[in-house]
């Protein structure tokens, strides 16, 4: 009997809710097995899985709204897709709560080791959301690949506002703003979007990763302008106080 996933796959699945029996469908196991393979890593088994344990909005990623490209554009740098459970990662707790909000999702913010520090994340088990992630190209592996994906004009801030926050940085000492994505489809398109709508772009391979770098005071200014506007509660702090205060300067 062959596993496709690894033995700490199936544990982390069922602690994040799935039931054995996706679990066994996906790891190519019988559910007798995955029920072994948990109690030998001292799992308590539970009996029936919740399903519904925790509340969250089912049908936020079917229509674009401020709220959705933005989660969206967090999602796709700043999280990931197992299975059916959706997993958001960031050290700034507010940001979490915030999306949760925004989900309207119950399910609880954990924090676990990550280095010398804590990171925080939350874990949205839910088999529909996910397909709805991957209709909008957000799937399993996809850092290396994912595309960027057809966003409503009126939406791309939103989104971009998302990424920036998922992964992005903002110099304090100058007027630069970087994004880094380990796919060069993702970077190249981002790349092309920006500089269409009138923005000083740079793109560059460093260690493996590509780098979308926009430049000059008179640019990173208008992009605050252009990612704040509207931005309701949906943004990370830290990183808007520093475009705002060169958006501010004269």
């Amino acid at each position: 009997m062959r596993l496709l996933i690894d033995k700490s796959e199936i544990v982390n699945r069922y602690e994040n809710g799935q039931s054995t029996k996706e679990i066994s469908e996906i790891a190519g196991v019988s559910r007798g097995y995955v029920w072994h393979i948990l109690r030998n890593s001292g799992v308590k088994i539970t009996g029936k899985r919740r399903k519904n344990g925790h509340k969250v909005d089912e049908n936020f990623f079917k229509t674009w709204s401020p709220e959705m490209a933005y989660v969206l554009g967090f999602i796709l740098t700043d999280g990931s897709i197992s299975g059916n459970v959706i997993k958001i990662y960031q050290k700034d707790m507010t940001i979490l709560e915030r999306i949760n909000n925004a989900m309207k999702s119950t399910n609880p913010i954990k924090k676990r080791k990550n280095g010398k520090s804590y990171i925080h994340y939350v874990s949205i088990n839910r088999k529909e959301m996910v397909e709805d992630l991957v209709k909008l190209g957000i799937t399993e592996n996809k850092s290396l690949t994912v595309e960027f994906p057809d966003i409503p004009n009126e939406y791309l801030p939103h989104f971009i506002r998302g990424v920036i926050d998922g992964d992005g940085w903002v110099q304090d000492r100058g007027y630069v703003v970087n994004i880094t994505s380990g796919s060069p489809l993702f970077a190249v398109q981002l790349y092309e979007i920006l500089t269409k709508h009138g923005f000083n772009v740079d793109i560059r391979k460093q260690s493996g990763a590509y780098r979308v770098w926009i430049k000059g005071k008179n640019d990173v200014k208008r992009l605050a302008e252009w990612l704040y506007t509207d931005a309701g509660v949906l943004f990370l702090p830290r990183k808007r106080d520093l475009m705002e205060r060169w958006k501010e300067a004269g």
